[in-house]
């Protein structure tokens, strides 16, 4: 779309070659300027001449004019060369300084076949004269104007102009440059159906545009250069142009105040894609203006760091952006009257059968949020389908939002399957078709759903195949307490999701060998001997979200043996459980437990069994077991950090014998017996937790090695902090502490980091006895607390900025309390916006995998692959098909590689197809470098379209390479003949 196809651009540049070449009647070497008058003649230069006025005048059919590199140099006046109205001219290879014209056909009779190549043009000003353009050619069809170097600079003075134009013609890898005001690097006005490509186009001077198109229509702008120094803009097509595809340009300006892309003046109907625009200085990016409606601006991006990006100056009707990189708000319109945009994104549809094949022939519809259709389409053999969506409508007032969609996918014998989508961005969506479950006991190895309940006797249903979904559709799955609902053995890649599962055990559902698969928004519950979900015996890398397990005799959510790692559990509920509400069991190691709700479990909230290691328990909230709340037993270098725990009658946190090294960090605790309990568990932290309400704040007992540090206690009936004779080497600082009479020590310890102490609230003021002469913070005087121990930098109550501390160092205290105390709060919106407010207090929200926003985690799609689908990778958080991933850095940059190791090993030198593909990969780089990985592939592919047309062939194509030399053959044969019988008739004429 909106470039000149290789094979068609070869085509071309082959006949202009052709007719460049043909042997003529005559071939004449000229010395000096004359007026060529000799039709079938090739006239050769064979010095550089001087001229007052017109050099050369063409005033016959079928002449060449080939200058060979010599100059020709005029007084400011007339024409290097002048066309009149004949037909088949070529004029090539001429050094053209100073004349009003360098190469010109001025009068308005239409010619046919002018080729204009090779030629270097430079016009200069003198005296009085102010303009003068580089190449005029007025009423031409089937010219051909590529490789000139054209210089102008007056005013008014084009570099290539056409007015009244060309038609099917082609303007190709010219380099033009203009120096006076008013200039436009190529112009062309009233033409149709040209190719105006590759062309590289700076203007300096004001009120100047790279091109300017007035009343034109089915052009093709494609992949010029164009740069603007000065006041003026990039591309413009004004005055009733129409049906024109400006594609893939890259447009730079400089200089201030004006549009890079226009449409102006009731210009309809015109595609802008693939185009990379910069606009500095007060420039715009996009204007639309005086009544142009329904233009297509796409896949394009607008870098305007100054200025609005669009503007909309008394526009029309239904102009559309589709995929492009723009700021949405800083579109302007002039006027309350000023037309309207439209908004529109990507949405790549790929549906797979049950058994995981690519589907031809789905039927997938889309629907807005108003439930009225926006598109119905059938998959092609790949699958897939695009449909360009409609993320809102705007005009100077108000903004009419069509998202979100629902996309709907059916087809003959499956069931229908449906996803709901805000459309903000390009989306790709993955369907799989599921083929409908007959009765219970049954193997599947293909993606199948229920459309119906299931009563079953034995296992519900057993998963036999790698890659396979099961989907209950919110049906029942019913068991009598013998077997498992859904069992996944030695399979990879499983999902099973809106199943309801009753009354089944071992488990309600059970993974065994089996990683890289989903559970979620399931229903598991009721089991009297199983446990709810597991994932056992090497189950790894498995997300298990959204899910609740209820009422069953063991735990509701279970990791075991030391091969199951790295599974993650998130936003699930674990609830009335007869054991813990979820266990980590046997080895199992890093796993994540990230924001649950574990609520009057019978044992334990969250257990951590023997040997288990480098998990993650971050996030959940836990009230209302019978006996801890999170329990550690012979576990090492685990994570509990940022729970919210409540209502335990024993110990919210306790760590049993030889649970070494872990970390009890930012919890928040209600309601307890103990808050946090080390029993024989060595070289393990507590830091900046919270203990309410509780009986005892921080236990130490048997253990070596504890630091507890940042913790503050309030409401605590017996110890804040207790430690028994047998603990060693304990750190304990910068802790909040009520009175030294709710501490109890049986042994001397550290009270301070050597920084830092801990605040008392006995002792934090001048009338208690602390004393801060230097308000550095610390109290002057240490404190006792009993028992041998000391805090000797105690923390005083101070008010103010940063201040030294006793070492020299700063410290940050700027409370009137302490950093660890908690605002108070009643609502949400008394803590920031990362924090929420719970029981009075606020609590900074813990978002693994999500954002945080308005006071709550908005969780994404997926941090990592292991949360998509087969075939689907994560890129910004969404899971996105794999070979889809234009995006993709690395499999951008090995794509361009490929293309110009190809490139390197073709030894067609010279040949014009293959030095576009060079063009295009120098592009591609360039792209890559700026981050556009998308262009960059594009640009890449262009090229690779060259190169395997050129090698292979390309059956897609309408005109081939094959057909292109045959072409060429007839036509020499046909022109030989022709000659033949010139030369006989020639020869009879003589005698």
């Amino acid at each position: 779309m909106g470039t000149v196809h290789p094979v068609c651009f070869f085509l071309l540049l082959t006949v202009a070659l052709f007719i460049t070449c043909l042997p003529s009647a005559h071939s004449l070497e000229t010395d000096s300027c004359q007026v060529l008058s000799s039709a079938d003649t090739y006239y050769s230069l064979n010095k550089s001449v001087n001229v007052n006025g017109t050099c050369f005048s063409i005033t016959a059919d079928n002449i060449t004019l080939d200058c060979a590199g010599y100059n020709l140099t005029g007084n400011h006046s007339g024409y290097a060369v002048n066309i009149t109205e004949v037909d088949n001219i070529t004029v090539k290879n001429c050094m053209i300084y100073d004349f009003y014209t360098g190469i010109g056909k001025v009068d308005y009779s239409v010619t046919y076949n002018i080729v204009i190549m090779n030629n270097t043009i430079n016009i200069s000003t003198h005296g009085s004269l102010d303009y003068g353009d580089g190449i005029q050619i007025v009423s031409a069809v089937n010219a051909s104007i590529t490789n000139n170097t054209v210089t102008t600079w007056g005013n008014q003075s084009h570099a290539i102009g056409f007015n009244p134009g060309i038609n099917s013609s082609l303007v190709a890898y010219n380099a033009v440059t203009t120096y006076g005001n008013s200039s436009f690097g190529i112009f062309p006005s009233l033409s149709y159906y040209n190719n105006i490509s590759y062309n590289t186009i700076t203007v300096y001077g004001d009120d100047c545009d790279g091109i300017d198109s007035p009343s034109s229509f089915w052009n093709h702008f494609d992949y010029n250069n164009v740069t603007v120094h000065y006041s003026g803009g990039g591309i413009h097509i004004v005055y009733n142009s129409s049906h024109n595809v400006i594609a893939g340009n890259i447009v730079t300006l400089l200089g201030s105040d004006s549009p890079a892309l226009e449409v102006a003046e009731v210009a309809t109907n015109n595609t802008f894609s693939d185009n990379i625009v910069t606009a500095l200085n007060d420039n715009i990016g996009l204007e639309i203006s005086h009544e142009s409606y329904e233009n297509v601006i796409r896949d394009s991006v607008f870098n305007v760091p100054d200025f609005n990006d669009v503007v909309l100056d008394d526009a029309g009707e239904n102009n559309i952006f589709l995929n492009v990189t723009f700021d949405v708000d800083e579109i302007e319109f002039e006027s309350p009257f000023t037309g309207t945009v439209i908004l529109q994104w990507y949405a790549d549809v790929t549906v797979r059968d049950p058994d995981n094949s690519l589907s031809s022939g789905a039927n997938v519809s889309v629907y807005n949020d108003e439930g009225d259709a926006s598109g119905s389409q059938l998959t092609d053999s790949s699958g897939s389908v695009r449909f360009e969506l409609v993320e809102y409508w705007q005009n100077a007032t108000m903004r009419i939002y069509s998202t979100p969609h629902t996309i709907n996918v059916s087809k003959p014998a499956f069931s229908n399957e449906t996803q709901t989508i805000n459309m903000t961005e390009n989306a790709a969506l993955n369907f799989q078709l599921l083929q409908f479950l007959g009765s219970c006991g049954q193997t599947i190895t293909n993606s199948t759903a229920l459309n119906q309940n299931l009563n079953c006797t034995g296992v519900g249903i057993q998963i036999d195949g790698h890659n396979v979904t099961l989907d209950c559709k919110g049906f029942n799955i019913t068991g009598n307490d013998t077997n498992d609902g859904i069992n996944a053995y030695d399979v990879d890649n499983i999902t099973v999701r809106n199943c309801n599962v009753y009354r089944f055990g071992p488990a309600g559902i059970y993974y065994f060998n089996s990683s890289f698969g989903t559970v979620e928004n399931c229903n598991v519950f009721n089991s009297s001997t199983g446990h709810g979900i597991v994932m056992s015996h090497g189950s790894s890398n498995n997300t298990v979200r959204g899910n609740t397990a209820f009422d069953n005799y063991l735990a509701g959510f279970i990791p075991i043996e030391n091969t199951s790692a790295y599974n993650w559990f998130i936003n699930n509920t674990a609830a009335g459980n007869m054991d813990h509400g979820m266990e980590i069991e046997n080895g199992a190691h890093h796993n994540y437990f990230i924001n649950n709700i574990v609520n009057n479990n019978t044992y334990t909230g969250i257990k951590l069994s023997p040997d288990t290691h480098n998990n993650t328990i971050r996030g959940n909230v836990i009230n209302g077991t019978d006996n801890q709340g999170i329990n550690i037993d012979n576990s090492s270098c685990n994570v509990i950090e940022d729970n919210y725990i409540l209502d335990t009658p024993s110990e919210a946190i306790r760590l049993d014998p030889n649970s070494t090294m872990n970390l009890i960090a930012g919890n928040t605790i209600e309601s307890c017996q103990a808050g946090v309990n080390f029993v024989y568990a060595d070289y393990s932290n507590a830091t900046g937790n919270t203990v309410d309400g509780c009986e005892n704040g921080i236990m130490i007992q048997n253990s070596t090695g504890t630091v507890v540090a940042g913790n503050s206690f309030s409401g605590i009936t017996n110890e804040e902090f207790f430690i028994d004779g047998n603990a060693t080497n304990v750190t304990v600082f910068d802790n909040v502490f009520t009175s030294r009479d709710l501490v109890e020590l049986d042994i001397v310890i550290t009270w301070d980091n050597g920084s830092v102490g801990n605040r008392w609230k006995s002792y934090d003021q001048p009338s208690e006895g602390c004393e801060d002469a230097n308000s550095n913070g610390i109290c002057d005087s240490p404190y006792s607390i009993g028992e041998g121990n000391i805090d000797s930098l105690p923390i005083a109550l101070v008010t103010g900025a940063v201040t030294q501390d006793n070492n020299g160092g700063s410290s940050t205290r700027s409370s009137s309390t302490s950093a660890a105390a908690v605002p108070g709060c009643v609502t949400d919106d008394d803590c920031n916006t990362s924090s929420q407010c719970m029981e009075g207090e606020c609590i900074e929200i813990i978002c693994i995998c999500g954002t945080i926003s308005n006071h709550s985690c908005v969780q994404y799609e997926c941090c990592s692959k292991t949360q998509c689908l087969e075939n689907q990778t994560c890129i910004d958080n969404a899971c996105v098909h794999a070979e889809k991933d234009d995006g993709s850095l690395n499999e951008t940059k090995e794509f361009i590689d490929y293309v110009e190791g190809l490139l390197e090993n073709s030894d067609e030198s010279g040949n014009v197809a293959l030095e576009e593909a060079r063009r295009l990969l120098g592009d591609a780089n360039i792209a890559f470098e700026e981050g556009n990985f998308l262009l960059a592939r594009n640009l890449s592919q262009n090229a690779l379209d060259i190169i395997t047309g050129i090698e292979k062939g390309d059956e897609d194509d309408i005109i081939d390479y094959n057909a292109v030399l045959y072409i060429t053959f007839v036509a020499f044969i046909f022109m030989a003949a022709f000659l033949l019988i010139l030369k006989i008739r020639h020869f009879k004429l003589k005698k």
